[in-house]
């Protein structure tokens, strides 16, 4: 008597690319799993390391929502075991960046012939700029016709050329 088994099948989906505040959805296709689960594993900048350890949110048959709590490469891989002691598994990059945070500075009032110093500190910015813009309450306005100065990551010395009520925005 011989027992035949069918080819099993395993693939999932996420996105390759995600920040770590998204949350998203494992789309998986299992085949011929039968009453097996699949074990999830990850592995987190080459070291494998426990999924509660890095994700929120949960992992089955039917895949799940989760989200990597931290930046990383991180390689996450699905695998079960048949009747017939046939394993399968598939694998997968993800590239998780942080998420840059920055807060600034500015004194509450200023004359149109001071400059004044926007002071910013940042996190996770990792090399990425920040774009400045100016809104005076009609929406955002061409910086030059409105502000005399440049600011950058680290902020900067600036004046007002208009007196108004003006609001600062620092863009990723």
């Amino acid at each position: 008597k011989v027992t035949v088994y069918p080819v099993g099948s395993v693939g999932f989906y996420l996105p390759t690319i995600l920040h770590a505040d998204d949350t998203v959805k494992v789309e998986t296709t299992l085949g011929e799993v039968g009453d097996k689960t699949a074990i999830w594993t990850l592995e987190k900048d080459g070291q494998k390391v426990a999924l509660a350890d890095c994700i929120s949110g949960s992992l089955t048959n039917d895949g799940g929502n989760i989200r990597f709590e931290e930046k990383g490469n991180y390689v996450l891989t699905a695998s079960f075991t048949d009747d017939g002691g046939r394993s399968y598994s598939y694998q997968q990059n993800i590239k998780v960046y942080p998420v840059p945070t920055v807060t600034y500075s500015a004194p509450k009032y200023a004359h149109t012939d001071t400059e004044i110093e926007i002071a910013v500190s940042g996190t996770d910015l990792d090399g990425l700029n920040l774009k400045w813009l100016v809104d005076n309450t009609f929406g955002y306005q061409d910086w030059n016709t409105f502000v005399n100065g440049k600011l950058n990551n680290n902020g900067g010395l600036v004046y007002f050329k208009r007196a108004g009520i003006y609001e600062l925005v620092c863009q990723v």
